[in-house]
């Protein structure tokens, strides 16, 4: 869908340029994905690995350097997987929060609402009216696979 917008769509270059950027997110993530499912053998021998090389271990002090470095891996981790999520928030609560209510101009060019929405899909929806709670919806879905998208990028 995000390639049909990009083609036939009536929007921006700025709307285009951002279907551009989640399309290429999209296919990096599947191609992560795909990519742990393919070498999962590979995977699977250095997670083995790294448990032998910490069960080995029998110095406390040892221990804790390892234990002090799992925990940095774990904070930074969480840092970018709380960012991307921000990120993600953003992006859908921009569209709706601001409106352009106060250009309001009688005989132009009347916006439809699915230009509006987080990721803009005004070629597949057309000119139709959409409902508030269609538009809630529509935005609460896209949010879902913005953040499905920030999981299997940064997440992986």
């Amino acid at each position: 869908m995000l390639f049909l917008e990009i083609i036939f769509g009536s929007s921006d270059a700025y709307v285009k340029l951002d279907a551009l950027m989640l399309m290429f997110c999209n296919v990096l993530s599947v191609l992560k994905l795909l990519s742990f499912r393919i070498y999962a053998t590979n995977m699977i021998r250095n997670f083995t690995s790294a448990i032998n090389d910490y069960l080995a271990i029998n110095s406390k002090k040892k221990h804790a350097i390892m234990r002090q470095h799992a925990f940095m891996g774990r904070i930074i981790s969480c840092s970018i997987l709380f960012f991307a999520y921000l990120a993600s928030t953003i992006f859908c609560l921009v569209p709706i929060i601001v409106s352009d209510e106060e250009n309001i101009q009688v005989n132009v060019f009347i916006k439809n609402q699915a230009s509006d929405l987080p990721i803009p899909l005004t070629w597949s929806l057309g000119s139709y009216h959409l409902s508030a709670n269609l538009f809630f919806v529509i935005s609460i879905v896209q949010y879902f696979l913005l953040v499905l998208n920030s999981n299997c990028n940064c997440g992986n």
